[in-house]
């Protein structure tokens, strides 16, 4: 397992052991104000993307997952805008891009070029996802709208899902807000009070069961 805090330090956790067994250093780790938003895993398992802030901006990069040694930087550092979370596609070789400034983007990791790019949400984006045949894209914004947007036609807005999405303070917490099943006809998202899974359809996104969260006495 991989983690990573508010040290800009990213960590290798041998679950089975229970011991860190290996620490990365971020570049921006000899800031005084720097911490990992987002930690994205290939679905192949060749790489790990990271994101680590830096004051208001941050910077994105590809890391060895054999060597725990960095790539290559995905994104030119910024001084005005960090990525919040990001996904792979099936065969890891695009990653959607969500960011502070509330646009997404489509990143070729072939070639390290962004060939899309479009303004999603007014504030932060926090959670993104590819739809099971990347026909689509799915994100969460700061605004609390989930959103469905076209990944042929990028930047087309396929429709806004009604789901009820609670979270306190989406600026200084970070981490997927939603999945889906395996055929993407469900999705789990933040309630009120724990998870709600709703049944995804053309518009109509009905709730069909609440995951209560519970607090021991």
């Amino acid at each position: 397992m991989l983690y990573g805090g508010t040290t800009g330090m990213v960590r290798l956790y041998d679950t089975k052991e229970r011991r860190v067994v290996k620490e990365i250093c971020t570049e921006s780790s000899s800031s005084n104000n720097q911490r990992v938003l987002c930690i994205c895993c290939s679905p192949l398992g060749t790489n790990f993307v990271t994101s680590t802030s830096i004051g208001e901006g941050g910077q994105l990069c590809l890391w060895d997952m054999k060597t725990l040694t960095m790539e290559r930087q995905l994104l030119p550092k910024s001084d005005k805008a960090c990525v919040h979370c990001c996904s792979f596609n099936h065969n890891g070789q695009l990653l959607l891009i969500g960011s502070s400034d509330g646009t997404s983007s489509i990143l070729d990791l072939r070639t390290s070029e962004i060939f899309a790019t479009w303004p999603s949400h007014s504030g932060g984006v926090v959670s993104t996802e590819f739809s099971s045949d990347e026909t689509a894209c799915y994100t969460l914004g700061a605004d609390k709208k989930f959103t469905s947007w076209s990944a042929n036609r990028t930047g087309q807005k396929l429709c806004d899902l009604d789901i009820h999405c609670d979270f306190s303070d989406p600026i200084s917490t970070y981490g997927k807000r939603f999945c889906f099943n395996s055929d993407a006809s469900h999705v789990l998202t933040c309630g009120p009070l724990g998870g709600v899974i709703y049944k995804i359809g053309n518009s109509h996104v009905p709730p069909v069961l609440d995951i209560w969260s519970t607090t021991s006495q």
